[in-house]
C-alpha cells in the first residue's frame, strides 16, 4: 500500500534535544513532527494530481519526476504473478477449465481445495472427492476469471509444487490486465474524473516498474506484495483507472532506451528525495530531488498531528540495550529528509542509526521529521 515553512527547515542541518542526559528515574518522551508519506523517491502521487489539476499533462508529470527519460512504447506482453506460496490448502471456486497433461478437464461450479502433496498437485471437491492429481503444473482458466481465496483473476491460473508438500500458485496475465488490479490500489480511481492526467501518469509508472523490476529467471515474475507492486486483481478494477490504463497502452519511462525503476509514493511535503540518500548505493540520473510545490493538496503535506513515543518504546523498537534519552539528528539529505541520527540510551551508549530505522521504530509517516524531547518523572516504586 501516500514555502517559508520548507524553508525553514531546509535550514535545519541538525535538531536535537541537546540537554545533558537525564537521570534514569525521568521518562522521556520524544515529539516528532514532519511532513509528507512515504520514502520519497520518484512519482508524489499527491503532487502529480496536483500538477494535473492546474492542466499539465502526464509526460510533462513523468518528465518532472523521473528527470532525463523519455517515454517509449513497448510491445504487449504477459508476466507472471505469485499470487500465494503455502504448505497448506488455498480455496478456488468453479466453474473453471483444469488444463492437465494436456487435456482439458471441466470443473462445475463450486467451492474446490487446492494443495500441495508431495511433488503432486490435488484437486478436491467440496464433497470430498477428489477431481485431479498431477505431477506437473495445472492450468486453470475461465472467462469470467478464476477465484483463488477472496479474488478472481483474469488469464489463467498456474499451481504447481515446486518443493515436496509446498504449493505455488501463479496468474499469467497479460501486462495491461494486471495493471488494472494494481493502478486503482495505488490511487483513487476518483481522481480519474477531475484529473485524469495524474492517473495515465500512475499507470504509466506502474508498468515502468513492472517491467524493470520483474525477475528475469525463475518460476514468476512479480510478487503480488509490497516486494513488488500490490495486485488485487478483478476485485479493484474501476472504469476509471482502465481508462487511464488504455490510453497509455504500452507507454514507459526509458532513460538510455530502458525501463526504469520507476518509484512513486503518497506524499512529498514539498521536495522529492535523492534515491542514494534513502537506500545507499550510486546515483541514479533519473531518481534526484526536485521541488514539489503541488504537493501541497496532500492532507499530509505537512502531519496533521505529531507522533509521541516514549524514550523506553523508541529503545526497544531500535533494538538498544536500554530506554533512550536523547536524539541528535546528524545529517539531512537534499530534500531535507534525515538520513543519519545518534541515539543515546540510559545506559550511556551512543550509537549511529539511519533516518528510515528511526522512521520504521517510531511509526513515522516519512524521513522529513523534527524532533523534540520531553521529561516525565516515574512513579515511585510500590
Amino acid at each position: 500500500m501516500r514555502g517559508g515553512r520548507a524553508g525553514a527547515l531546509l535550514g535545519c542541518a541538525a535538531l536535537l534535544a541537546g540537554a545533558p542526559t537525564v537521570a534514569s528515574a525521568a521518562e522521556q518522551t520524544f515529539t516528532f513532527e514532519g511532513r509528507g508519506w512515504g520514502h520519497g523517491v520518484g512519482l508524489s502521487q499527491y503532487g502529480a494530481r496536483g500538477a494535473a489539476l492546474v492542466g499539465w499533462n502526464e509526460e510533462r508529470i513523468l518528465a518532472h519526476y523521473y528527470r532525463n527519460t523519455s517515454i517509449e512504447q513497448q510491445p504487449p506482453r504477459r508476466v507472471r504473478v505469485l499470487l500465494r506460496q503455502t504448505s497448506g490448502k488455498a480455496l478456488l471456486r468453479g466453474p473453471f477449465v483444469a488444463r492437465i497433461a494436456g487435456t482439458d478437464v471441466r470443473v462445475p461450479a463450486g467451492r474446490v481445495r487446492a494443495s500441495g502433496e508431495g511433488r503432486q498437485v490435488v484437486l478436491t471437491a467440496q464433497d470430498g472427492t477428489e477431481i485431479a492429481r498431477a505431477p506437473g503444473p495445472i492450468v486453470l482458466r475461465n472467462r469470467g476469471g478464476v477465484r483463488v481465496q477472496r479474488s478472481r483473476y483474469r488469464g489463467r491460473v498456474r499451481l504447481a509444487a515446486p518443493r515436496p508438500g509446498v504449493m505455488e500458485i501463479v496468474n499469467i496475465v497479460g501486462l495491461e490486465q494486471y495493471l488494472r488490479g494494481v493502478v486503482p490500489g495505488e490511487v483513487p480511481a476518483s481522481w480519474g474524473d477531475d484529473a485524469p492526467a495524474s492517473v495515465r501518469a500512475q499507470a504509466i509508472a506502474a508498468r515502468t516498474f513492472a517491467l524493470a523490476t520483474r525477475k528475469k529467471k525463475g518460476r514468476f515474475d512479480l510478487f503480488s506484495d509490497v516486494r513488488s507492486q500490490v495486485y488485487r486483481g478483478i476485485a479493484i478494477e474501476d472504469p476509471r483507472t482502465d481508462d487511464a490504463i488504455r490510453k497509455t497502452t504500452g507507454k514507459v519511462v526509458t532513460y538510455r532506451g530502458a525501463p526504469i525503476v520507476a518509484n512513486f509514493f503518497s506524499t512529498s511535503g514539498g521536495r522529492t528525495a535523492q534515491a542514494s540518500t534513502i537506500w545507499g548505493g550510486a546515483d541514479q540520473p533519473y531518481l534526484v530531488s526536485v521541488n514539489d510545490p503541488f504537493d501541497r493538496i496532500s492532507p499530509f503535506h505537512t502531519w496533521p498531528e505529531p507522533v509521541r513515543i516514549s524514550g523506553t518504546d523508541l529503545g526497544r523498537a531500535l533494538g538498544l540495550d536500554s530506554s533512550v534519552t536523547q536524539l541528535r539528528i546528524l545529517e539531512r539529505g537534499r530534500s531535507p529528509r534525515v538520513t543519519r541520527v545518534e541515539v543515546t540510551t540510559a545506559s550511556g551508549r551512543r550509537s549511529e542509526v539511519t533516518g528510515p530505522r528511526v522512521r520504521t521504530a517510531a511509526g513515522l509517516r516519512s524521513t522529513w521529521f523534527t524532533v523534540t524531547r520531553s521529561s516525565e518523572a516515574s512513579p515511585p516504586a510500590s
